[in-house]
């Protein structure tokens, strides 16, 4: 059914993704239009020139992506008119649901992807966040809520995700459980480590608060007393990065610690350099895009045992709890012990190839049309 004609929503995309949402959402789309079916991508994001592709058209609107309950306002006044030609409207990320539930037409069906809790609780951090953006939550929570019955069907990314939706309230059955899809440029094919005078640690991702980066530099502290020839590279940028700074000085770690930032087709390098994979969490992560960069470079993996971690890495990680500051010591000592002993690292990461999972999401769209259209025979 190459003929459908879908529209893909979304508040991060390419060419300059910010986050893991961007990142999968160029990765699906490219493969949607790679086996031939036309997608156009609206994202709400940053004004920029329309890109015209082989099969589809990727269009770019200001929104305003530090309040993002308000993108939908924007949104609203771009969209409205420019969706009745389409047979699968997909939004991917919880934040622009309202609009595009507002909007709907009877033409299309309306698929929108679970990456995050924000639909069925406000928050699942206890941490600080600052006024603006726990306003943004409480508002967008309850619009996504008041509007969830427009939607035709919804992707979790994770049973854990899916779970906690239907827990505050969603149709299990409209619901379907569908992976990210791994990145093959992030396969290293020669997993030979040969021998190791060094170990390297690495952190990706964004340098917030809820992601316990200052825990793993006060972790790495107490490694270092042990295990004196183990190195680690932050990798990413966000509002902790001036404080990541002076933590490093503050331990004296500037010399074994490298903080940087690279584009994302660039930080392949960095996963292939490295040995062990730090995820330290601490709030109810999705489904991060590192865990599967990780295994691809078949990377030792340390992570907090958040219910998405513990479905989808399993036996590939060494868990611990995320208030546990002591067990992330001794979860990372267990990995560098791993490391030395020559232990083998196997994933299998086939339910998360491109193939399957864009195979997966082609079936669940063709279901909803057509079943659409049987039931408007038999009426």
């Amino acid at each position: 059914m190459n003929n459908m004609n879908i529209a893909f929503i979304t508040p991060d995309y390419t060419p300059n993704p910010k986050g893991g949402c961007g990142i999968s959402s160029s990765l699906l789309v490219n493969r949607l239009r790679e086996f031939g079916y036309n997608v156009d991508v609206f994202c709400i994001n940053y004004r920029s020139k329309s890109v015209t592709n082989m099969n589809g058209t990727d269009y770019y609107f200001k929104g305003m992506p530090k309040i993002p309950f308000l993108n939908n306002f924007a949104a609203y006044f771009k969209l409205r008119k420019k969706l009745k030609s389409y047979s699968i409207v997909h939004v991917y990320n919880m934040d622009l649901i309202p609009v595009a539930a507002i909007i709907k037409h009877k033409q299309y069906k309306l698929v929108a992807t679970i990456n995050n809790p924000k639909g069925a609780v406000t928050s699942t951090y206890s941490g600080h966040i600052p006024l603006v953006n726990k306003i943004s939550n409480f508002l967008t929570t309850k619009a996504i809520k008041y509007f969830k019955g427009k939607v035709d069907d919804y992707i979790a990314l994770t049973q854990a995700l899916k779970n906690l939706y239907v827990e505050n309230g969603y149709n299990r059955s409209k619901i379907t459980v569908i992976p990210n899809m791994y990145d093959p440029k992030f396969i290293k094919r020669n997993n030979n480590r040969g021998s190791k005078k060094s170990i390297n640690l690495l952190y990706s991702g964004q340098l917030g608060d809820n992601k316990g980066v200052l825990d793993l530099i006060k972790a790495f502290d107490i490694i270092r007393k042990r295990h004196n020839s183990t190195y680690l590279t932050i990798l990413g940028k966000g509002k902790y990065e001036q404080l990541i700074s002076n933590y490093l000085k503050e331990y004296e770690l500037e010399e074994f610690v490298t903080l940087k930032y690279r584009k994302y087709p660039n930080i392949k390098h960095e996963y292939f350099s490295s040995d062990i994979l730090i995820h330290p969490a601490k709030w109810f992560e999705p489904f991060s895009r590192v865990w599967l960069e990780a295994m691809c470079a078949n990377l030792y993996i340390v992570s907090t045992n958040n219910p998405s971690a513990l479905e989808i890495l399993k036996d590939k990680a060494i868990f611990y709890n995320s208030e546990d500051k002591k067990g992330l010591v001794d979860a990372i000592k267990k990995a560098i012990i791993s490391l030395k002993n020559g232990d083998i690292i196997y994933q299998d990461l086939n339910e998360y190839s491109p193939e399957i999972v864009v195979k997966n999401i082609v079936k669940l769209y063709q279901k909803k049309i057509y079943n659409d259209r049987s039931n408007k025979k038999t009426q």
